[in-house]
């Protein structure tokens, strides 16, 4: 049940608000809205610094490089698949490029993710051992 006191103030302090008075309670120091909104500021700098800036140099990076592409450049996939381009197709998204002798594929420009200027060296353990590459030091333990 509910008080006879009680709904008497909060029909009070509902046509105090409905007149466009102010409620009741400590007045607002002056300020305080943008010692309110510095946080929220601040974090959003942060992000910008650390998060989208970064996100978008690379991005332009990406760009500059995928137009600079040319027949006989040798480029990674995203996929992981290595080729050289051989011909950059006339709609200018697509380059034909070989993967294996007689094997060429067709790819968009945005899935390359790198171009490569060095062949890539291949090294096994048993070419390793026969350079004089390192040798293992876990010797095999005696049973006593």
């Amino acid at each position: 049940m509910i008080n006879e006191a009680y709904a008497q103030t909060q029909s009070i302090e509902a046509t105090t608000l409905a007149d466009g008075q102010a409620p009741l309670g400590p007045p607002e120091k002056p300020g305080s809205a943008i010692a309110t909104m510095l946080p929220l500021v601040l974090m959003l700098m942060i992000f910008y610094f650390l998060l989208i800036r970064p996100q978008q140099k690379k991005i332009k990076a990406h760009g500059e490089m995928v137009n600079q592409l040319s027949r006989g450049t040798k480029i990674l996939t995203s996929g992981g698949i290595i080729g050289t381009i051989v011909a950059v197709n006339s709609d200018n998204k697509t380059l034909t490029v070989e993967i294996a002798d007689g094997v060429e594929v067709t790819i968009y420009k945005h899935t390359i993710n790198e171009v490569i200027k060095d062949d890539i060296k291949v090294s096994t353990p048993s070419s390793n051992k026969a350079k004089g590459g390192k040798k293992s030091k876990n010797k095999p333990k005696k049973a006593a």
